[in-house]
């Protein structure tokens, strides 16, 4: 695997993929599973480079807990061996401080580049300067504007960012667009040199727009929790396989299902043994994979069916590497997918029970008895939480949901 600057000379057409926001949902979660099918179908592809618009992982730990998600990154793209694979980074890569760019730097280098290929000229921007978030400005504009001058030699040009220029569906607002003035000029700049296609992440859809001629992609379909259902509203999986030939430039959308997403449907409807049926579908394509064991498990639980949901459960911890890892993630996804908060709160009490050291079921039952009024209960889970973990791990795992665990401590 290649994830560094270098120039690339083949022969006749170019051929890449772009993809885009891979990262987990949950702070103890695998790479998603329909993440390691992107990968797979891009490797039979054999695209002659990969570029991602970044959000690599979920982020929001310690320096050795961000260490472990990358890692655990770089292990599932160990598939893409020697083809070059090109990254911009994004909010969840690089938190807004030097020592969380530096980390990143150590795995992937710099967080700006360009690349030739062949008659192709690639630009992989920055938009998570510590400092400059949601900005290209100061010395990176400079460079982009130098870089774009020589890219006039060449045939095309495509550009990569993480945040867009003009959001869609989401992110309105923490975007590019939340510094107009800086994003108009950057705007103006590109307009000047006219890339082929500016592509960019950070909303979990597809969408492809042309703003007063500047050509704006979406693709940030690649794992992390979809931001819409509906295609129309390009709400699917799905990375861009672009080949180039001399002048001509043709973008083709590969969508890839979910069957763990379709499990979560259907459990949501309370088709238990037609989620059940899924999960096994999942288990057959990527079996050391654990989502499609939760998925299956939590089927038996809904189904009362105890015989299989044990044996199930089994398997969930094996391939999770542990029972406490099991249970969070079936917690986890019993509250946040499936909105069962009676069954969650089981399993995070069951996860104390196995580990009573670790801070994460606590601070999730203390939100889970706030949501439940019960807020007798919910001092007494966020002050078990306090005991074993620092004040800045807890704002790394905050959500909305428990932010009154934060308002407590300030």
């Amino acid at each position: 695997m290649c994830i560094r600057d270098r120039s690339v000379t083949i022969s006749q057409e170019v051929r890449f993929v772009v993809m885009g926001d891979n990262r987990p949902m949950f702070p103890v979660e695998k790479q998603p599973y329909v993440f390691y099918k992107i990968v797979e179908k891009i490797v039979e592809l054999k695209p002659d480079a990969i570029f991602s618009t970044g959000d690599l992982i979920l982020g929001g730990g310690n320096k050795a807990e961000n260490d472990r998600m990358f890692d655990e990154f770089l292990k599932v793209v160990e598939k893409f061996k020697d083809i070059p694979f090109y990254i911009a980074p994004g909010n969840h890569d690089i938190e807004d401080k030097i020592e969380s760019k530096e980390q990143y730097v150590k795995k992937f280098g710099a967080t700006y580049k360009s690349v030739d290929i062949e008659n192709c000229h690639f630009i992989l921007l920055s938009s998570e300067e510590p400092g400059e978030k949601g900005k290209i400005t100061g010395k990176q504009f400079q460079w982009l504007t130098e870089g774009l001058e020589k890219a006039k030699q060449k045939d095309h040009t495509f550009i990569f960012i993480h945040r867009p220029l003009y959001p869609k569906i989401g992110h309105i607002g923490s975007s590019l667009d939340r510094f107009p003035e800086e994003r108009d000029k950057l705007t103006i700049l590109l307009k000047k040199y006219n890339p082929d296609m500016v592509f960019v992440g950070h909303t979990h859809i597809f969408n492809y727009s042309v703003i007063d001629g500047l050509h704006q992609m979406i693709t940030g379909g690649a794992g992390a929790p979809l931001y819409s259902k509906a295609p129309e509203y390009g709400g699917f999986f799905h990375f861009i396989y672009v080949i180039v030939k001399r002048k001509d430039v043709d973008y083709r959308i590969v969508p890839v299902e979910d069957e763990i997403s379709i499990a979560a449907d259907l459990r949501k409807k309370g088709n238990f043994q037609e989620s059940i049926e899924v999960s096994k579908k999942a288990i057959g394509i990527m079996p050391e994979h654990p989502q499609p064991y939760l998925s299956a498990t939590l089927g038996y639980y809904y189904l009362k069916d105890s015989l299989n949901y044990q044996k199930s459960y089994q398997k969930l911890v094996e391939k999770q590497g542990s029972e406490n890892e099991a249970l969070l993630n079936l917690g986890f996804t019993s509250l946040r997918i499936d909105r069962k908060i009676d069954t969650a709160e089981k399993f995070f009490k069951k996860a104390i029970e196995i580990n009573s050291e670790n801070f994460i079921p606590y601070y999730m039952l203390g939100g889970i008895y706030s949501t439940k009024r019960n807020y007798e209960n919910a001092l007494k889970y966020y002050n078990k939480a306090l005991e074993p973990v620092s004040y800045t791990h807890l704002r790394a795992h905050e959500t909305s949901l428990h932010l009154v665990c934060r308002l407590l401590l300030e």
